[in-house]
């Protein structure tokens, strides 16, 4: 998991921060205007206590390597916990709510309202909420044909 605020990387962190806000900047339009979507705004469902996950929609990816692109929002409410979760497909993530205490293949990160990064496949995490406040992450995944 890359943190464009936080880890260094060998591609320039301006450049990456500008490709990785245009794709979600490209992909909420298409999602709040409702072209190409390919599900409607889904149930929000429990997946671990105090935790809910929600599809808001799923768009044919014009990414040669990815056949859709789908979005999802996740909530956790103060002292909740999801994981350890491994990975099963490439994420663009986006805080967009609170603060959430992660802790990604062993290194521990606090993701506060507007930090964006990525994660790979196979990578495991553990989510826990220490806040007073809901903590929402925004999903953006990357699905293979």
């Amino acid at each position: 998991m890359k943190n464009l605020q936080h880890e260094p990387d060998e591609v320039d962190p301006a450049r990456r921060a500008a490709i990785l806000l245009s794709l979600l900047g490209a992909s909420a339009f298409a999602f709040r205007n409702g072209r190409g979507a390919q599900a409607a705004q889904g149930e929000v469902r429990e997946v671990a206590k105090g935790v809910t996950l929600q599809t808001v929609g799923e768009v044919d990816s014009s990414f040669p390597e990815f056949a859709k692109i789908r979005l999802d929002e996740v909530t956790w409410q103060p002292g909740a916990r999801s994981g350890p979760s491994t990975m099963e497909h490439p994420m663009i993530c986006e805080m967009s709510q609170g603060a959430l205490d992660e802790t990604k293949d062993g290194k521990p990160f606090t993701r506060n309202t507007g930090d964006l990064w990525t994660c790979a496949i196979g990578e495991v995490d553990v989510d826990v909420n220490n806040g007073s406040s809901p903590a929402t992450m925004r999903i953006f995944r990357l699905l293979k044909a």
